[in-house]
């Protein structure tokens, strides 16, 4: 089995408190500011179990052995299952990772083999972009999964290497009044410069 890092933070968990306002979250490491919408909440028991499930799928699917001890995890926060957001940062050395896009490329085939091979009668539609937030220049990867030609979700994963980071966000949806909300957060949040 081959060891692959894989970067899936829709998976990961931070610690838990319920937000009732909006809130305010900083990333020294990165010099991230970004405001949360109302009404999402951070919930570690959920985060975690999201985090065993998810490697466990792409580990399955994709037999590969997930590590993630160098990943730190900024923030995972939830309306629900199926409309939250999360953003980790990982070091990334090429001299042992290898090429950037070619790392993340490879993240992004392993999530969309785990949709695919673990949603059964599954069809999914796969986009790459670069989306712009508060002037720096992330690559994006969209999957819309369908079953049964019905629409389960939307999931976003935007990557960036960003001082010596693996730099990702990641959401995912299901209510297009919770994409704008969480596309709004992602425009109005700050890097210093």
């Amino acid at each position: 089995m081959r060891t692959f890092i894989i970067i899936f933070i829709v998976f990961v968990t931070t610690n838990s408190f319920a937000q009732k306002e909006e809130a305010k979250f900083f990333c020294k490491e990165v010099g991230w500011t970004v405001v949360f919408p109302n009404g999402f909440a951070f919930d570690s028991a959920f985060g975690e179990q999201m985090m065993k499930d998810g490697i466990k799928a792409v580990e399955e699917t994709n037999n590969v052995k997930a590590n993630i001890t160098q990943t730190k995890i900024l923030f995972n926060v939830f309306k629900n299952k199926w409309n939250n957001i999360n953003a980790t940062i990982t070091f990334f050395d090429s001299s042992k990772q290898g090429n950037y896009k070619t790392f993340r490329q490879g993240a992004n085939d392993a999530l969309y083999k785990s949709y695919l091979d673990g949603i059964p009668d599954s069809k999914i539609d796969s986009i790459d972009a670069i989306l712009t937030i508060a002037g720096l220049t992330f690559d994006s990867f969209h999957l819309t999964v369908y079953k049964r030609e019905k629409l389960l979700f939307d999931t976003y994963l935007l990557s960036k290497f960003y001082k010596d980071y693996d730099f990702t966000i990641s959401y995912l949806y299901i209510d297009s009044k919770i994409k704008a909300e969480v596309e709004a957060m992602l425009r109005n949040s700050k890097f210093l410069k």
